[in-house]
């Protein structure tokens, strides 16, 4: 299987997570949400992958199922 990496910009992990940016650069700093990747010297951005897996575990978390889509919790 060939999976494309897509890499996003800060403003389109905000519009993604619906976090604004210091929120997001915090979590970074915590470790709790992926770091981003330098493109270039001055430019980062993440791997999509990496933050579709982070909205996930929000989600299940906030759900208190572990992802579990029969749960009903």
């Amino acid at each position: 299987m060939n999976e494309v990496t897509r890499l996003l910009r800060l403003r389109h992990v905000m519009e993604r997570t619906g976090l604004g940016r210091t929120t997001v650069l915090d979590l970074v700093a915590q470790g709790r949400m992926p770091r981003p990747i330098a493109i270039s010297d001055r430019a980062k951005g993440w791997i999509e992958q990496e933050i579709e897996a982070f909205l996930r575990s929000r989600i299940a978390a906030s759900r208190g199922d572990a992802g579990n889509p029969g749960s009903l919790k």
